[in-house]
C-alpha cells in the first residue's frame, strides 16, 4: 500500500465521521421541525472538532451555537431538541450529549474502533505514516560517544532519543541519514594515546617508574587497553620512540572501542547509516583549508594558546 493511500484512509476516516455528524444533527433537525419543536430554517451548520479534553466525548460540534440568531433560540434548546429527536442507530456514536453553552458532543461507537482496526490492518507497517517530508533529505546526528572511553548512560539515552526522532520523519516522508560522528582526532586523542603508552610502559617497567600525565584518563578502560596490548606485544614495545608507540595505541584502541560502542548500540537494535570520521576529515585538507580562508579574511584570534 502506497503511503498516498495510508494517508487517505487515515484522513477518510475522520472525514467521515465528522460528516455523518452533520448528517446525524440535520436529520435530527428535520424531526425536529415536523414535531413542531424547531421552527422551519435552512438546514443546521457548523464546526466538528476532536475536544481537548477526553470527558467531552470524542468529537464535539457547534451547530446549535451557530443557529441560535437565525432561529431566535437559546442554543441549549437547539441542542435539546437535536438530542430529543436523533437517531445514532447503524452510525459511527453510541451517545450524544449538550456541554457548556450549546456544544453537542458525541462519543464513538464500537463500529467506529472497528473500522479504525480494520484501517491499521490494512495499511500494515505504514500507519500513520504522513508525505510532509516529501523525501526531503534529513542527516540526524546523534550518540556521538567520544570514542576514548566506552558509552555512558548518557550516550545511551541520547541514542533512544535521536532513533526516535529518526523513525518518526522517516514516517513523516523524509529521507533520514542517521550519523554518527567519530570524534577520532584532537587533543582528547592524543591524550588517549599518551594515557594508553603510560599505563603500557607501567605494566613494562614498574608502576611506580613511569609516570602517568596529570591529566590523562584514569578510567580501568586505559588499564584493560593497556594490558591487551602487553599480552599481545610484551615489552618489546618500549624501544620505539614515545610517538610512535602513541601513534600505534591509537590506531589500536580508537577502533577497539568504536567495535565495543556499535556493539552496545546493536543491543538495543540502535543502527547507524553513516559512521562519519572528524580523522577523515582533517586527512582531507578540508579543516587545513578552511583555516586558511579564515586567516585570510582577518577571522581568527588566538587565545590561552588556541587558535
Amino acid at each position: 500500500m502506497t503511503r498516498m493511500r495510508v494517508m487517505e484512509i487515515a484522513v477518510n476516516l475522520v472525514e467521515n465521521a465528522k460528516k455523518q455528524i452533520d448528517d446525524i444533527i440535520n436529520d435530527a433537525c428535520i424531526r425536529a421541525r415536523a414535531a413542531g419543536v424547531l421552527p422551519e430554517g435552512t438546514p443546521l451548520t457548523g464546526v466538528v472538532e476532536i475536544p481537548r479534553e477526553t470527558t467531552h466525548g470524542d468529537y464535539a460540534a457547534t451547530h446549535a451555537m451557530n443557529a441560535a440568531k437565525a432561529l431566535k433560540l437559546a442554543p441549549r434548546k437547539i441542542a435539546e431538541a437535536i438530542i430529543e429527536h436523533v437517531e445514532l442507530k447503524g452510525s459511527y456514536f453510541k451517545t450524544i450529549s449538550i456541554a457548556g453553552p450549546g456544544f453537542i458532543n458525541f462519543v464513538a461507537s464500537e463500529k467506529w474502533f472497528a473500522d479504525v482496526l480494520s484501517a491499521i490492518e490494512a495499511a500494515g507497517s505504514d500507519y500513520g505514516a504522513v508525505d510532509i517530508g516529501k523525501g526531503q533529505r534529513v542527516m540526524v546526528e546523534f550518540v556521538s560517544a567520544n570514542p576514548t572511553g566506552p558509552m555512558t548512560i548518557g550516550n545511551a539515552r541520547g541514542g533512544a532519543l535521536g532513533d526516535i526522532l529518526a523513525s518518526v520523519l522517516e514516517k513523516a516522508g523524509y529521507n533520514v541519514c542517521r550519523e554518527f560522528l567519530l570524534n577520532d582526532a584532537g587533543n582528547q586523542v592524543d591524550l588517549f594515546g599518551k594515557s594508553i603508552d603510560a599505563r603500557y610502559m607501567q605494566l613494562c617497567l614498574g608502576e611506580e617508574n613511569y609516570k602517568f600525565p596529570d591529566d590523562g584518563y584514569h578510567g580501568d578502560d586505559i588499564k584493560e587497553l593497556a594490558k591487551k596490548i602487553y599480552e599481545a606485544e610484551g615489552n618489546k614495545l618500549q624501544t620505539l620512540p614515545e610517538n610512535e608507540r602513541i601513534e600505534q595505541f591509537i590506531n589500536f584502541g580508537i577502533p577497539h572501542n568504536v567495535a565495543l560502542i556499535k556493539e552496545h548500540l546493536e543491543r538495543y537494535r540502535i543502527r547507524f547509516d553513516e559512521w562519519f570520521s572528524e580523522k577523515s576529515l582533517h586527512e582531507s585538507g578540508y579543516v587545513t583549508e578552511t583555516i586558511q580562508l579564515l586567516n585570510k579574511s582577518g577571522l581568527l584570534y588566538e587565545k590561552d594558546g588556541a587558535l
